[in-house]
């Protein structure tokens, strides 16, 4: 696991019995032959990336090997540019 603040893409997604992402598999820019995770998303992602999980998003790694997806790289939870 990469540790701290790294950009990736969604590389799998687990999800809820509701449909939403739980956990997801991430590949981080720079690193195509590596994939993270599983890592937890977000609550306030979920609904967003269950429509498009597209594009890159910011993961954060902690020395323990745990991590979470925060937030799209543009910085926003919602829907693509919103």
């Amino acid at each position: 696991m990469i540790q701290g603040a790294f950009l990736a893409a969604v590389n799998s997604v687990d999800t809820r019995a509701s449909g939403l992402p739980a956990t997801v598999r991430v590949i981080p820019a720079g690193a195509p032959g590596l994939v993270c995770g599983p890592l937890p998303v977000a609550e306030a992602l979920r609904g967003a990336m269950a429509d498009d999980r597209s594009g890159l998003f910011l993961c954060v790694g902690g020395p323990d090997g745990t991590g979470v997806v925060l937030c799209r790289a543009d910085g926003t939870v919602g829907r693509e540019g919103s």
